[in-house]
């Protein structure tokens, strides 16, 4: 609760209009400084709903019962998945908490715990104090009460006790608590042929509606979502152009490397040198190309000098020659 106040007061004296817009909701919806302890969970994020969705994309363009098909066959699929994934853990918790908790470890080391006697810990971290209490399994920070793993804090005052860090953990991330989550499967069902005849009528679906235009099949975004279609990388961060060093487009898609290739002389049948006539032939050539490409400037005369000179391509003579023909001045 301290954090949020501090950084409530830093967003109104950043931004009015944003402290504003985003106090219309109620902080306990988004903050993790209002959320219940007893759920040992600190995400305030939508990522199963939009995991679910980026499943059924396929699925959700079919029928209803195909539709439904193909939901029960992902969910009986995905559950013993899980299950055999589960089984091969080579700790009592997942890689996940495994990674959590060497993190936590790594900044504990520059914690410093004065112990009371009891089972309260003082911890010291630069100029902030936090309480622990290993017996309630709290701190003064409230992060190991709302996900279950031990802070930071805690981990120090565990060290400093001798105990291990991973008896410290909530029982909700054991091998234990996963292998019971999957132990019942969908089972398998048959199809209708096998199914028993009845005289009853068989249901028929509703009317079918045609809408005007295609049919969408994108989900809708929300507001203040990013909607842009940029091509983005792995990480997140527009993909960045390797030859002109422009974000937006990688090099397949680049105009200004286009146009060098257009400028590039065709390679001849042999290896060897490059004779006179040759030289002469793929100079006027190149001189055309650029005509039909930018308009002819005396920095488009330079550029296009120099990048014969550094490919190695014509000689100095010629290349004066040519700079020549394409400034204007052949005659002097």
């Amino acid at each position: 609760m301290a954090d949020f106040r501090t950084a409530k007061e830093k967003m109104l004296q950043l931004t009015k209009d944003g402290y504003d817009a985003l106090f219309q909701t109620d902080p306990k919806h988004w903050c993790r400084a209002f959320f219940s302890e007893e759920f040992k969970c600190d995400n305030i994020d939508n990522n199963i709903c939009e995991a679910f969705n980026g499943r059924i994309i396929d699925a959700r363009c079919k029928s209803i019962i195909l539709m439904l098909e193909d939901i029960r066959l992902l969910v009986m699929t995905r559950l013993h998945r899980q299950r055999d994934d589960t089984a091969k853990w080579t700790k009592q918790y997942g890689p996940r908490i495994a990674k959590k908790l060497d993190d936590n470890l790594a900044a504990s080391r520059y914690c410093h715990p004065i112990w009371n006697g009891d089972e309260g810990y003082e911890i010291m971290k630069g100029s902030d104090k936090y309480v622990v209490h290993l017996g309630t399994m709290k701190c003064s920070c409230r992060a190991w009460q709302l996900s279950g793993i031990p802070c930071a804090h805690a981990i120090c005052a565990i060290q400093l006790k001798g105990h291990n860090t991973e008896d410290y953990l909530d029982d909700w991330y054991k091998k234990s608590k996963y292998l019971a989550s999957y132990q019942f499967m969908l089972q398998p069902i048959r199809s209708s042929k096998f199914w028993e005849p009845t005289d009853r009528e068989a249901p028929q679906p509703l009317p079918l509606k045609k809408r005007m235009g295609r049919p969408k099949k994108k989900r809708k975004m929300t507001e203040g979502e990013d909607s842009c279609h940029r091509r983005m990388n792995r990480m997140g961060v527009p993909i960045k152009c390797s030859f002109c060093h422009i974000a937006g487009h990688n090099i397949k898609g680049c105009q200004l490397k286009k146009q060098h290739e257009q400028l590039r002389p065709a390679e001849g049948p042999s290896e060897g040198t490059v004779g006179e006539g040759e030289t002469e032939r793929r100079s006027e050539s190149i001189v055309l190309q650029s005509t039909t490409i930018n308009p002819i400037s005396h920095d488009n005369c330079v550029y296009v000098g120099l990048w014969f000179v550094m490919n190695m391509y014509i000689d100095i003579s010629d290349m004066y020659v040519m700079f020549l023909s394409l400034s204007g001045h052949g005659d002097t």
